[in-house]
Parts: C-alpha cells; sequence; structure tokens
C-alpha cells in the first residue's frame, strides 16, 4: 500500500507560510483594496457617480435574494471561470463540471454573504461611523471567515482539485493537514479581504454586496492559486 504519511521535516514552519502568503497576495490585495476605495472615494465625491450607484442599490433592494445570488455567481464563478478556462483549456478536465462548480458555488455563497451584511446592519446599525464599521469588520473577520467561510471555501474547492472525487481528496488530506491547507487559505483572505471589507462598510448596506463582487471576481482567481499549490 503506498504510504502517505507526511514528512513534517519538509512541511514549511508557520513564519515561512505567513511570508509566503504576504508576498502572494500583497500586490493583488493592494489593486482590488485600491479599485474599491477608488469606487467609495467616487461615491462620496462625485454626485452624479453617486446617483447611478443608488439606482444599482435600488435594483439590489427590489430583486430580493436574486440580485445576490446571479450577481455573485456571475463575479464569482462565472467569470473568473473563464479566465482560468482559457489558461487551462488544454489540460483542464470536465469543464462543464468547473463551470457548474463554479456558478453553484458563488450562487449560494451570494445569498450567504447578503445575509451575513444584513444580519450585520441589524445588529451594529447601518452607518459608516468608524466605530460601526469595527464591528463589522472583526465579526467578518475573526467570526465568519475563520469559523465558516474559509474552511467551506478550503474543502469545496479542494473538492475541485481532487476532480470532485472524495477518495483523492482524502489522500490530499494525507499529505498535507486540514489545519494548515486553513491557515493557509486564511492568511491569503486576511491580506486582501482585512482592508477591503473595511472599505466596503464604508458604504450603504445596498451597495456593499456590489462592491464585493467587484473585489470577488479577482479573488476567486487568487484563491485558485492557492488552492491548486
Amino acid at each position: 500500500m503506498e504510504d502517505f504519511t507526511v514528512d513534517r521535516r519538509k512541511q514549511p514552519s508557520m513564519t515561512s507560510m505567513m511570508k509566503q502568503s504576504f508576498r502572494e497576495n500583497f500586490r493583488p490585495g493592494l489593486l482590488l483594496q485600491s479599485i474599491a476605495l477608488a469606487i467609495v472615494l467616487m461615491y462620496y465625491l462625485w454626485p452624479s457617480f453617486q446617483i447611478q450607484l443608488q439606482l444599482l442599490g435600488r435594483l439590489k433592494t427590489e430583486s430580493g435574494v436574486l440580485f445576490p445570488a446571479i450577481s455573485t455567481s456571475l463575479f464569482g464563478g462565472l467569470f473568473p471561470f473563464v479566465v482560468i478556462w482559457s489558461s487551462r483549456k488544454d489540460t483542464m478536465k470536465s469543464p462543464w463540471r468547473h463551470l457548474l462548480f463554479y456558478v453553484l458555488f458563488w450562487f449560494w455563497k451570494g445569498i450567504e454573504v447578503d445575509f451575513m451584511y444584513q444580519g450585520q446592519a441589524w445588529l451594529y446599525g447601518n452607518s459608516n461611523h468608524w466605530l460601526v464599521v469595527l464591528k463589522k469588520v472583526l465579526t467578518d473577520q475573526l467570526v465568519y471567515c475563520p469559523l465558516w467561510a474559509v474552511p467551506t471555501m478550503m474543502l469545496f474547492y479542494l473538492w475541485k482539485d481532487s476532480n470532485f472525487r472524495f477518495s483523492v481528496m482524502k489522500e490530499k488530506f494525507r499529505e498535507d493537514s486540514f489545519f494548515r491547507r486553513i491557515l493557509r487559505v486564511l492568511l491569503s483572505n486576511l491580506v486582501v479581504w482585512l482592508p477591503a471589507v473595511t472599505i466596503i462598510y464604508q458604504l450603504p448596506l445596498e451597495l456593499q454586496l456590489p462592491l464585493f463582487n467587484i473585489v470577488l471576481a479577482f479573488w476567486t482567481l487568487i484563491l485558485n492559486s492557492v488552492s491548486q499549490k
């Protein structure tokens, strides 16, 4: 029987993992955060831009769960899949299964994230006061992400990268532990999303998810690269 026992001496230390995660995600994260910050600044400084975003926010409010589900499946699923498939179409197995995975996974996540934003607005208020924003950021990054969002993303993406086979997925956990895989994705998440959600929570509730989707479109590409590694 093939031995999948992990040689701990060959695994990188926590410190090296943190440094590698910072190096890999700092520049793309900075780009995403700059885009998000530019949108927030234009919203508050450019009246005509604010009017257009308010129309988008009204559409989101009137559409109920359809807007977060469909928009997130597009920005987090369809668009990144097209980019990944175009660069790996000669090696990607079962591309239609991958497309279905991306679209359905982020369809569900869109509803989940929207409920999380609404729940925080109900709990803490819907203003951009620094204390309200701080509470939302801490809940987002220290509760929602490590306890639910990151573990579910890691498990589903690992299942996808195992060609949707649980036996292969089990072997991958023998090669690298659940905790280390979670930590690796969580570190990448913090580098990108900690500053990003601080910016996102500056907007009114109805505009937080649309801005989240813009950052998400690029984040899923980063997540895919991390999960592949």
